[in-house]
Formats: C-alpha cells, structure tokens, sequence
C-alpha cells in the first residue's frame, strides 16, 4: 500500500514515519497499491513518480 498523499513517508521507518519497510523492500512487491488517489488527481506528477519507481524497482 502506497498513500499517494505521502508516498514515502519521508523515507523513514515507523516510529518515525510512516513506512513499514524500506523502499528497496518494493522489488519484492508482485502489486502495489496506491490508496487516496482520488484526493492527490491523475494529472498529479506525484502519481506518475509512485508509479515510475514501483515499475522500476
């Protein structure tokens, strides 16, 4: 699950922030989720980066 608000939580860890795992954790991923969507818009350039960095990793 990626909150497409806040899709790398700062890129720090829970307690920190709000990532459960590392990025590098995402080559393991077979799907990838991006929730709140409709709040951040598809024209977002955010989206195409989530989506960029998910297919590449």
């Amino acid at each position: 699950m990626i909150n497409g608000l806040s899709p790398w939580g700062n890129k720090h860890l829970i307690p920190r922030s709000s990532l459960r795992e590392p990025l590098e954790s995402l080559c393991r991923a077979h799907i990838g989720v991006i929730h709140h969507v409709d709040l951040v818009g598809n024209a977002d350039p955010s989206i195409s980066n989530i989506r960029h960095i998910v297919h590449h990793s």
